[in-house]
């Protein structure tokens, strides 16, 4: 039986894509080893995974800042330092033949680079990196904002590389370049998208496979009242991360009284109800709504943005309002307005009658829809998670793990 190492971040948009995996990978008979913080145990091991807790040396705390990112690769590759001494021996007695890591998870190559074998990079994220980083979009707003924040940035970058430099002499493996962290490439790189709505996708060679999003049915039980769901019904919700945007969702509220449209807003664990005043007769506030079930019925999704819920919605057909808060969901909005299923909405420059006049827009026009179902059809075509396990099994195949 062959083992697999499998390396992940604690955040829920880059673990919930990779457990569809894991589980058609313990169905065929791999004995998959999953490494994570304690919260996502029960997740992994409903999959059949065995779970190994890096306990309390990494915590990932995300800030919403345009300077955001140039401080995360410090963080994160400062938690692969402070892992590796552990991760690297643990690993070594696990006689491993094949490791998976999250992009965004750099001691999982590293770990594998110590040890000398064959790497798979797990992408939930819109993929950047230094090979397509000339076709992403400039976005003005934020180009003036990092420039704001210029001391930050590089001092982020300082940071970084020194981190960097005390990885490679003390263990004698790399990081990723500045420009690669974030996409960190493995021997292959499974990428949760279709060629077709992956930027830069032209320039990035067969190593890279666009597998699609990982859908599969989730076991979250839930009394949300799906009947309540008739005519035009449109969905909020900004994510699990950013969510803590009272503004935002009055906004949304004041937009869409006195309007035919059933409205669902999805607003977190960390606002209370009562704090967003009067809810009308239409619409309807829940910390959290089962995402899967109520796409299918959704006429327009107003979203931050993530790429998972991005590829859920285009899964099923349904075009957005794309208000990004942070890092990839900038290009992610650009590409959904790019390719006509959807619009960019500016999360910081926006009025309920703003909101109201572009819900109408996308409700009354059927390309928008007609593009969200083209890019839906793209995702399914490209395999999922079932081709996503075909790679990774292909990989003995093609003599890279041995049987």
């Amino acid at each position: 039986m062959a083992t697999v190492l499998f390396y992940n971040i604690p955040a829920t948009g880059h673990s919930n894509p990779s457990l569809p995996l894991v589980a058609e990978l313990v169905r065929r008979g791999v004995r998959v080893v999953y490494h994570n913080t304690d919260p996502f145990r029960s997740q992994v091991e409903a999959t059949g995974a065995e779970f190994r807790s890096y306990g309390a040396a990494y915590q990932f705390e995300p800030e919403q800042d345009v300077a955001a990112p140039f401080k995360a690769m410090g963080m994160i590759l400062a938690a692969s330092e402070e892992l590796l001494p552990r991760l690297i021996p643990a690993a070594r007695a696990e006689q491993p033949d094949l490791v998976i890591y999250d992009t965004m998870c750099p001691w999982g190559k590293q770990v594998a680079q110590a040890l000398g074998v064959p790497t798979v990079a797990s992408s939930a994220i819109m993929l950047v990196i230094g090979r397509n980083f000339r076709a992403m979009p400039p976005d003005p707003r934020l180009q003036l904002g990092l420039l704001r924040r210029l001391p930050t940035v590089l001092q982020g970058i300082w940071r970084y590389r020194q981190i960097a430099a005390r990885i490679q002499r003390r263990f004698g493996v790399p990081s990723p370049g500045p420009l690669d962290f974030f996409g960190n490439p493995g021997d292959i790189t499974l990428v949760y998208t279709s060629r077709l709505f992956q930027m830069g996708a032209n320039l990035l060679d067969d190593s890279f496979k666009f597998v699609g999003p990982p859908i599969a049915p989730r076991s979250d039980s839930s009394d949300f009242p799906l009947d309540w769901l008739q005519g035009q019904v449109i969905y909020v919700s900004l994510g699990t991360l950013f969510n803590v945007r009272p503004d935002f969702f009055r906004a949304c509220l004041d937009a869409f009284k006195d309007t035919p449209y059933r409205v669902v807003l999805s607003i977190g664990r960390k606002i209370p109800v009562e704090s967003l005043g009067p809810i009308p007769p239409n619409c309807l506030v829940r910390p959290h709504v089962p995402q899967l079930e109520v796409l299918p019925r959704t006429s327009l999704f107003i979203t931050h943005g993530g790429m998972n819920s991005v590829n859920e919605s285009l899964w099923y057909g349904v075009p957005m309002l794309v208000a990004p808060q942070v890092g990839d969901q900038y290009i992610i909005a650009h590409r959904v307005a790019q390719l006509g299923a959807g619009l960019y909405l500016d999360p910081q420059r926006f009025t309920p009658a703003s909101l109201r006049r572009d819900a109408a827009r996308v409700l009354a026009t059927p390309s928008f829809r007609r593009q969200s179902a083209a890019i839906g059809e793209s995702f399914k075509a490209a395999g999922g998670y079932m081709r996503a396990a075909d790679e990774v099994m292909g990989m003995r195949e093609r003599g890279k793990v041995r049987a």
